[in-house]
């Protein structure tokens, strides 16, 4: 999810060789709802990096939000994410956030 303009993020997807949709929020709204706006952005819609898991409805399953952009999850938690909410038939309670707010 980025306030990024589609170009830009085309571009970024492209050379990062993404080959899932990527939101384009540029009004901020989506980020404001999942609560994951960085506060210390004055200028401009700026997301803390965030990383969701959604089941096959939409909600959000697990949720990890890093206040600091250099800190990334491993590919391996999210992928064991996902995993858990196919063992657990797609309704297991939603994750706690270990690094910042919710």
């Amino acid at each position: 999810m980025s306030a990024d303009e589609q170009p830009r993020l085309a571009k970024f997807a492209d050379g990062n060789s993404i080959t899932f949709p990527l939101l384009i929020d540029s009004s901020g709204e989506v980020i404001d709802r999942y609560g994951i706006r960085n506060p210390r952005s004055t200028d401009a819609v700026l997301p803390h990096p965030t990383a969701l898991v959604l089941d096959r409805d939409g909600r959000v399953r697990s949720k990890r939000i890093d206040v600091d952009y250099r800190v990334r999850p491993p590919a391996e938690d999210l992928v064991e994410a996902v995993r858990a909410l196919s063992r657990a038939g797609a309704d297991p309670p939603e994750t706690a956030d270990p690094s910042g707010p919710a």
